[in-house]
Order: structure tokens, then sequence, then C-alpha cells
């Protein structure tokens, strides 16, 4: 060991230069000094220049020690600092990951209408502020052109299927959850598409006033007039309520095909309501959609003769005789020669309308007449006795139509007979005689 002429400290014998002050340590005597290439460029190096570079290598020496000190103290502190860094790193790769990702959630809107406990909902992607988004996110060299946001956008449209659990009869606070459902992984024009559902919340409903059946046709009343099956259906509105006065009853057909004019003893019929806005009065009908009326008890018009009595049916013969004596009697103008009655020669029922048009009933047959005219000889007359009414059991004559075919209509007596055994043929009539 060889100490320091300067500051006495112990060195190294092989050391050139004293660790501690820096000064050039003299060789020891009796030891012969050996020149080697570090010696000889420190031996070429100043003085001066030497005694700097020891300095400087006890100067960050003594930081490193410092630095260290700090580290040995505050390593918890040290380490927040650099997961912080590795937090900010990271964050910058997510935001830039983000900024070509389209989440739906952010681009689906909900909007709810209807009543409070009936409101409905329905729900669609916002086109425009996913165009918008795709030109705040693009980069200059990216393809932000309009058909290719709008590809973007039909893409979304045509793939993604939007499923709601629930999306009418709501209230409000109620939770509705969307889910969507597209290919894995897609991607479109560079931009990844994510999202899985979202839960909205129920608001805005507005409480409406609830009308239920018995409210809504308190105000009905049905006044029916006629004969059966040719009855009329009349449908009045008697309602002094604000709101229920203003709706209109109408009766409604299971196929508008089959609808009915008039109505016969039996029928049922569908009675509801026309187009009316109830929400335009803050009001929802929670009832029936219609209520069913049943026709009966009113005068018919006869169908079938099987029921009724022989005594009915020489009334009906003798109103025929009464008419035809009638007409045989009336001042013909000079156009059609005097008659004499004589008697019903055939008779026949039907409901078939070919014989007589929209006649509910006829009577038809051939009544013998004398032409006094004519030296008294026979002819025959065509009949017809139509609409005859039966009212709980009883005859009504109320409402016949009489008309009549004279021989000189169809040019002969036999030629109206002809036809009449035809009518007896091609239509389903019940013979009296």
């Amino acid at each position: 060991m060889k100490k320091c002429n300067n500051c006495q400290t112990e060195c190294k014998d092989d050391a050139i230069f004293c660790p501690e002050c820096g000064e050039r340590l003299e060789p020891e005597m009796g030891k012969e000094k050996t020149v080697d290439t570090q010696e000889t460029v420190s031996e070429e190096i100043p003085e001066e220049s030497q005694k700097d570079m020891v300095e400087m290598k006890l100067a960050w020496k003594e930081k490193l020690d410092s630095i260290t000190g700090v580290f040995k103290k505050n390593w918890k502190l040290v380490l927040g600092a650099i997961c912080i860094l590795v937090v900010i790193v990271a964050a910058s790769v997510v935001m830039k990951n983000k900024k070509y990702t389209i989440n739906l959630e952010d681009f689906y809107e909900v909007e709810f209408s209807g009543a409070n406990k009936y409101g409905y909902a329905a729900g669609d992607f916002d086109d425009n502020a996913i165009m918008d988004y795709i030109l705040e996110t693009s980069d200059r060299d990216d393809d932000t052109s309009e058909f290719s946001n709008y590809m973007i956008v039909d893409w979304i449209i045509s793939n993604v299927d939007t499923k709601m659990s629930k999306s009418e009869n709501l209230k409000n606070e109620d939770k509705i959850k969307i889910t969507f459902e597209y290919p894995k992984g897609a991607k479109v024009k560079g931009y990844r598409i994510k999202g899985k559902s979202l839960t909205v919340e129920v608001n805005g409903l507005e409480n409406y006033r609830e009308i239920d059946t018995d409210e809504l046709f308190e105000g009905l009343e049905v006044t029916v007039e006629g004969y059966s099956p040719g009855l009329k259906v009349h449908l009045e509105n008697t309602s002094k309520d604000s709101v229920l006065s203003e709706v209109d009853y109408v009766i409604k057909q299971d196929n508008a095909v089959e609808q009915k004019y008039y109505y016969g003893n039996g029928d049922v019929i569908k009675i509801g309501i026309g187009n009316f806005n109830f929400k335009e009065y803050k009001a929802i009908y929670v009832g029936e959609p219609t209520i069913t009326y049943e026709i009966k008890g009113y005068p018919e018009v006869l169908s079938s003769i099987e029921n009724l009595s022989d005594e009915q049916l020489n009334e009906i013969k003798g109103n025929i005789d009464a008419w035809m004596a009638e007409e045989c009697e009336s001042d013909n103008g000079g156009v059609w020669h005097d008659y004499e009655p004589v008697g019903l020669k055939s008779l026949a029922f039907t409901t078939d309308e070919g014989i007589v048009t929209n006649a509910a009933n006829t009577f038809f047959g051939i009544y013998e007449c004398k032409d006094l005219a004519n030296d008294g000889k026979t002819c025959m007359f065509a009949v017809f006795y139509c609409d005859v009414i039966l009212d709980n059991g009883t005859l009504d004559f109320s409402k016949v139509r009489t008309f009549k075919n004279k021989p000189e209509v169809l040019y002969s007596s036999e030629s109206l007979v002809e036809r009449h055994e035809k009518f007896l043929t091609e239509y389903d009539v019940q013979v009296i005689q």
C-alpha cells in the first residue's frame, strides 16, 4: 500500500491517482516503473484535466448514490409513477383503437308514445349521428366520402338484428333491454363494430283517462225498422259526455264482401266504433273492440207457407180475388177491354227474386177471366202478389205489391200458362194449387 502525499489516504500499489483527492501518486522507491498503454496515455493527459475527470466521476457517484437513496426511501411513490406512465401509454393505444370503433350502444335511440301503462316503444339507429362520428374520427387519408359513409350505415341497417325485451303496454320507469346481434368480429371500411346491449328506462308517458266497454257503449241506442229479413238497423249516439259524444258507432263485418244492408230475426251483429282518435282527448280505450246485438222479435216477411193454416192460405187467395175484381172493374181508358173475373186456376209461392226483382216473397199464379168485349171469351192473366208479412203468426198485407200480365202482353193466354209452368221448374217454389 502507498499513501497519497496530498491527503495521506492509503491507496493500492498500482493506483496512479488518489481516489479521494485525485492527486497523482508517486511510484514506490525501489520498484521499476512499468510503462503500459494506460500510463502512457495518462502521462500525456495534463495533470489539471486528469483532476477534472476524477472530480466528475466523484460527482456522478454522489448523484447515483443520491438517486438510489431516494428510490430506497420512496419506492412506493416511484412505483406509482411508473404505473401511471404505463396507464397513459395503454390509454393512448386504447383511444387510438376506439377512434376506429363504432359502438352500437351510442347510436341507438328509443322513443316512447301513448299513455302511461299502455305505452309503446320504437327504436332505430341515428344514421346522421353515425355519419358525423365517422367524419370526426377519420384521418385525412381515410376514405370519408359520402358513399363510404353510407356503406357503413347500410351495413348496420342490413346486418344488425335488434331485439327489444318489451315494446308495448309500457309504463313510466319500466326497464327495457335492447340486444344487438350481428356477425362476430364485424369490421366495415376500417371500423370495428361493437356493442352487445343497452338498457333504457321508460319515461315521458302521460296519464290518460281510461274508458271501458260499458262506458263507451253507454250512449248507444239501436233502432230497427221494417220487416225481417228486410230490417234496417240504425245506430245513434245519445251520450252527453264531451268525449264519448264524438264517437261514431258502426256495424263491424267479419268479411266486407258479405256486408249486409238488411237484416232478419236471428241475425247477430257486431257493433264497434269508427276511426276515433282517443289520444286527441288524452283518453285510451281499454275495453272490448265490439259488442254484440241480437235482432229478434220483429215482424217477418213470409219465408215459407209450410206453417200456414188452410184458413191463412184461403185469406191470401181471397185477397187476390178481391184485387182482381177491382182490376176488372176499373176504367182502362179504352186501352184494355173490360174483363170479368172467373177464378184462380193455379198458385205457387217463392222467395226467389228471379221472378220479381227486389221482392222478399211472391205468390204467383194464373187467373182466369172472361173478355166481355170479345163475346165472353176465356183468357188468362199472370198475377204476382208480393211481400206478405207474418207478424207473430198473423198475416200482414200492409206492404203488399201487386203485378199482372194481361194476355196481350205475351200475345196469348197459352204463352202465359207456359211461362207459369216454366217458373215451377226453374225456381225453388212451393205449389199451393
